[in-house]
């Protein structure tokens, strides 16, 4: 008979086997209280876990959503994660909250539903403007849907936590909300909420741990950790998609001048060599576009499952002279957009002085990725002072190269200024971060 190995089969790692691997001692000391590890169960799991945990049961993986430390074990606690039968729900639950459609009601809401059958059978041409935008998970089959302004289910790829298993039906709020329920979802969208709490910024998401007819800040907490939340199937030494495919976050980052942040939005250069494009000012200087650029280079085999840019943004206090005019004032980035380069071969290194270089990027090599921060453009929130504010990108796995490299530009959609003062108010510093999710493909690569 073959000898298989109980890592890769279908068996339940087996105490025995867990010590021979580890060893006695390495065992003994993932009991220790003081380290943070989550475990997966291969049967019906004990008092105590933890939200985080995973549980084996037939053809589904679920994980836990809610800690429980004492009594009995409750299947409310936990949540479809993978199905085998599908094999979709794994790279859906990969995505961020973040890369959700949020479409912004009057009600101040977008419902979600999971169930067997469709929710919208029995919705009259009056109550069906209301879902646009809603979200259906089928029970069944494990695929994902979004209510289309048409009032059809159309098929998309979505982070399966905005759903309930128990309860079948979820809202995410996209303002404070007045009456909610455990478990419900909130999208921090204005200053005014973010003040309500201590460590929350713009766009972060909360979720209900209780119910409650009147707001109450206690009620809710930051969803810190998706990754965690949605892509924890097994703990130790990596997330695991398959035998064959190991889970990964790769990160990239731009680099700039100024504590790793660079201008944003437009700036004055020595005229040297490519000057096609920017106004001319004065004393040989050219004004022209600053961006933030960003070089993704994939390892061989690897499949992106999501792919997310942020940018931290902080103003600028400009103290700038012109004509013989001083212009003291702060300028934050405005109306940006996000851009993939097609040939960077077409790039110009200019050279300005003694102390500075610069790129020279081309507008007939950008191709603009549309809505890429969830509108036509995106303009900063915070214009003065010394604050940081982040954006995140939509999903971008589809613009992402699958081999060779991706070069992605931040870039202002405005046109160059003619004016200084305009120049000053619509460009800060930033920098930009892309987080992928993905997995290598052992077997793609002949391992």
């Amino acid at each position: 008979m073959p000898l298989y190995d109980p890592k890769n089969d279908t068996d339940n790692v087996s105490y025995g086997f867990l010590k021979k691997v580890l060893g006695d001692k390495l065992y003994e000391n993932t009991k220790n209280t003081s380290i943070s590890y989550s475990k997966n169960f291969g049967s019906t799991p004990t008092v105590p876990y933890t939200k985080g945990d995973t549980w084996n049961r037939g053809d589904n993986i679920y994980i836990c959503i809610n800690s429980r430390d004492v009594g009995n074990f409750k299947e409310e606690d936990w949540q479809v994660l993978y199905d085998k039968e599908t094999n979709e729900i794994i790279s859906n639950s990969f995505q961020f909250l973040s890369s959700i459609d949020l479409i912004k009601t009057d009600d101040g809401y977008i419902e979600t539903f999971y169930q067997s059958d469709d929710p919208s059978t029995n919705w009259n041409s009056t109550i069906k403007p209301n879902h646009v935008g809603d979200y259906y998970m089928n029970s069944t089959t494990f695929k994902t849907y979004k209510y289309s302004t048409t009032y059809e289910w159309e098929e998309v790829s979505v982070t399966t936590i905005i759903f309930n298993n128990i309860t079948g039906h979820r809202r995410i709020f996209t303002s404070r909300p007045s009456t909610y329920d455990e478990g419900d979802i909130w999208k921090i969208n204005n200053t005014n909420d973010v003040d309500l709490f201590t460590n929350i910024a713009l766009n972060d998401f909360l979720q209900a741990r209780v119910s409650n007819n009147i707001f109450t800040e206690t009620d809710w907490e930051l969803i810190s950790n998706e990754l965690n939340i949605k892509a924890n199937l097994y703990s130790i030494g990596g997330k695991m998609v398959s035998a064959n495919n190991v889970f990964s976050n790769l990160q990239y980052s731009s680099f700039g001048k100024h504590g790793g942040y660079d201008v944003l939005g437009f700036d004055e250069y020595l005229g040297l060599g490519d000057t096609s494009g920017e106004i001319a000012v004065m004393g040989g200087l050219y004004r022209g576009y600053a961006d933030i650029a960003i070089d993704i280079d994939l390892p061989d085999n690897f499949k992106v499952v999501s792919a997310f840019l942020s940018v931290y943004h902080t103003p600028i206090y400009w103290s700038y002279a012109t004509g013989g005019t001083s212009i003291n004032a702060w300028g934050a980035s405005k109306n940006v957009k996000l851009y993939k380069m097609a040939e960077e071969k077409n790039l110009k290194l200019l050279y300005q002085n003694s102390l500075t270089y610069r790129w020279k990027i081309n507008a007939s090599n950008l191709t603009e990725i549309p809505n890429a921060f969830g509108a036509t453009s995106y303009s900063f929130a915070n214009t003065q002072n010394v604050t940081v504010e982040r954006k995140d990108s939509v999903n971008l796995k589809n613009y992402i190269n699958s081999t060779g490299k991706t070069k992605l530009v931040v870039r202002t959609g405005d046109s160059i200024p003619s004016s200084a003062n305009t120049m000053v108010s619509n460009t800060g510093m930033a920098r930009a971060v892309v987080n992928i999710l993905g997995y290598v493909d052992l077997k793609g690569s002949g391992s």
